[in-house]
């Protein structure tokens, strides 16, 4: 049966703690939250189903945050497979499903307030160092040097741009000079 503690509106602090002092899961009644303390949350998922699923009809706040403020090393989120699958399948995989949503940014990446490391519109479009990407890749900066590079590894190895139009495709490598034909030299 259900365990219950109080009635709706009139509700209890619930603590659950561990063996270790700190270590507690609490559930806040004023502040409606269920809080660890100095604790972890272990999904075990054996099943072929979502482990963890958040759904939120928030529409301003952020549905989901990792804050990691005396983090020295580490990381704030680790994604990890060790799938020997040879098939494709994605590691990670952002989707919004609605069409209407032609504004939406897929992925920004930011670092401290010096403005947008890498922008991800859901138009296609890719902005390094812009929020708003006039072409498919725009890159800005704004003071100094663009830099751009291709690099191959080893002997038979270079770096290229390949140019596709409607009927042919041109691979050019660019040197600190001139322009050359990769094809022909």
């Amino acid at each position: 049966g259900t365990l219950t503690f109080g009635v709706d509106d009139t509700g209890h602090d619930v603590i659950f703690y561990g063996a270790t002092a700190s270590s507690n899961m609490t559930w806040d009644e004023s502040a409606d939250d269920l809080v660890l303390n100095d604790s972890r949350l272990y999904i075990n998922q054996d099943d072929n189903s979502a482990a963890l699923q958040i759904d939120s009809e928030n529409t301003t706040a952020v549905a989901f945050s990792i804050n990691a403020d005396v983090m020295t090393t580490g990381k704030a989120a680790y994604i990890y497979s060790d799938s020997s699958n040879t098939g494709a399948f994605q590691l990670l995989h952002l989707q919004n499903d609605n069409a209407s949503a032609t504004g939406m940014t897929c992925l920004h990446i930011k670092q401290d307030s010096t403005g947008p490391a890498i922008i991800v519109q859901g138009t296609g479009k890719v902005g390094i160092g812009t929020t708003s990407p006039d072409e498919t890749f725009h890159v800005y900066k704004s003071s100094g040097d663009v830099k751009f590079k291709i690099e191959g590894a080893g002997s038979n190895n270079y770096g290229g741009i390949s140019v596709v139009g409607n009927t042919t495709t041109n691979d050019y490598g660019l040197g600190s000079i001139e322009a050359y034909n990769l094809g022909t030299g």
